[in-house]
């Protein structure tokens, strides 16, 4: 009697990774974070707690309609303040990328082929369209003394 199995020497499976989240690409964050650093009013730069801010708010659509409740006052809303490492590795590759600088005060502000860069995003009308809906929205009341109110420094 024969113990082995049929066709069993001829059909192999592989695992196939899984795929990751369009939130924890590095292409993703860098594309973020440089809307967010082009879109902000003024000229000073953003501080990493304004970064990290308004990364967490910006992951996902229930988190976006949180914090435009909480700007408009609404009751029974409020805003969980996350520090998020991914944050910290993606300035890392984009200072290294010369995507952005850090100034000597600390914000980060855009370098001229990070400004080019984000506005070919802006212009693409189609990337990250939902993201830079919102952050036109609420960078109008998200500066920093709002976030400095907000983890009370």
């Amino acid at each position: 009697m024969n113990n082995k199995l049929l066709l069993s020497d001829k059909i192999h499976f592989e695992a196939k990774p899984d795929p990751v989240p369009y939130q924890y690409r590095l292409s993703y964050r860098i594309a973020l974070t440089a809307l967010i650093l082009k879109l902000t009013p003024g000229r000073s730069g953003c501080s990493l707690l304004k970064i990290h801010f308004l990364t967490n708010c910006l992951y996902s659509k229930t988190t976006m309609q949180t914090l435009i409740n909480y700007l408009d006052q609404n009751l029974g809303t409020f805003v969980s303040f996350r520090m998020d490492p991914t944050v910290n590795n993606t300035l890392d590759f984009m200072i290294a990328d010369k995507i952005i600088s850090q100034q000597k005060n600390g914000l980060f502000k855009l370098t001229p082929a990070g400004k080019e860069y984000a506005q070919k995003i802006i212009d693409s009308h189609e990337l990250l369209s939902d993201e830079i809906a919102i952050l036109k929205i609420i960078l109008k009341s998200v500066n920093e003394k709002f976030i400095q109110k907000l983890i009370h420094i």
